[in-house]
């Protein structure tokens, strides 16, 4: 089972792969709790 931290972590990191991929403005929203988080980002 992760803990907090590592969850946020994998958050992050899935924020900085989309990124890397010429992504702009690229965010995230955790929700029920953490369980699930959407990405976004822009890609112009």
């Amino acid at each position: 089972m992760h803990n907090e931290g590592d969850i946020w972590n994998m958050y992050e990191t899935f924020a900085s792969m989309i990124a890397d991929a010429g992504f702009q403005k690229v965010e995230y929203e955790n929700l029920v709790g953490g369980v699930v988080a959407i990405h976004s980002g822009l890609k112009i």
